[in-house]
């Protein structure tokens, strides 16, 4: 229990300062934690109580809880009372684990530097940012406490990816398409944040010169309801949305392969490989 409370402390460190980042507002339909101290500390200010600039130290002040929580993270796995044995087993997982996702943050930030869409970087930010500490590593660092077979790594390993990356393909259609009272983040911001995500390189790819030059010049702006209107109907109209559908199917249907082998290991139980294919359903079909 305690482990998987820790994997919590590094899934709330990533997306602190991921909407830090981004510059969201909005985290799950509430104020992201730095527009909350920035919040705080304007309140202050303008009673008096505090000099500064408020967006300056709301942005601080999330950056180092972000670092809290990466801390505790570490603090609680370390002292998880797992067996030195079975410590040793998972402490590679959960070094690789950190280290993926801070290089895939690195990666999806660099890519938004590029003046164009590079799609194999797009992927390489899902396998790592999302794919790996999302479900990869944590699967791996259980099946690492319990001993687990070089077979069943491969297959967690098969099922992890495939569904990390299913997960990551979901998230980029919400992030453009997504209703933000469902969602809990603002309509169209990947558009708006300019995300190089394997939907737009779809997109840009199947538009014709002139489309294609002006959804790009839609990309990372501050964009009108209109503006953003537009920008979906392009992606929807030239089959980017179906093709991500698509892809979400096939890497799928890969993470059901890979139960059907977890389900002929010997001591698995019906009610595990259950959980797996009932975890594949929400990924695939949730909507926030």
């Amino acid at each position: 229990t305690r482990v998987a409370a820790a994997l919590e402390f590094v899934q709330a460190a990533a997306l602190i300062h991921d909407d830090i980042i981004d510059a969201s507002d909005t985290r799950r339909g509430k104020p992201s934690m730095h527009r909350i101290f920035e919040a705080e500390h304007k309140t202050l200010k303008d009673n008096g109580a505090a000099v500064g600039k408020s967006n300056d130290y709301g942005e601080a002040s999330a950056m180092l809880l972000g670092d809290i929580a990466l801390c505790w993270a570490d603090d609680m796995f370390l002292t998880a009372g797992l067996t030195a044995p079975a410590l040793q087993r998972a402490l590679p997982y959960w070094s690789a684990m950190r280290t993926e996702m801070l290089t895939g943050q690195y990666l999806d930030i660099n890519g938004e530097t590029n003046p164009t869409v590079d799609a194999d970087n797009a992927r390489r930010v899902n396998r790592l940012k999302t794919a790996a500490y999302t479900i990869e590593r944590p699967l791996h660092i259980g099946g690492a406490c319990a001993g687990m077979s070089t077979e069943l790594h491969d297959i967690l390993s098969t099922y992890g990816i495939n569904l990390g990356v299913a997960y990551q393909l979901r998230d980029d259609v919400l992030g453009v398409m997504g209703d933000s009272s469902i969602t809990g983040k603002p309509s169209g911001g990947d558009i708006r944040e300019g995300k190089r995500t394997v939907l737009l390189s779809y997109a840009l790819d199947a538009l014709d010169r002139k489309e294609a030059d002006f959804l790009w010049s839609l990309v990372g702006k501050d964009l009108s309801v209109t503006e953003l209107d537009k920008a979906r109907e392009l992606i929807a109209a030239c089959g980017a949305i179906t093709n991500s559908e698509r892809e979400i199917t096939r890497l799928a249907d890969k993470a059901f392969a890979a139960v059907q082998s977890l389900r002929s290991l010997a001591g698995i139980s019906e009610e595990l490989g259950n959980a797996f294919e009932l975890m594949i359903e929400k990924v695939i079909k949730r909507s926030f």
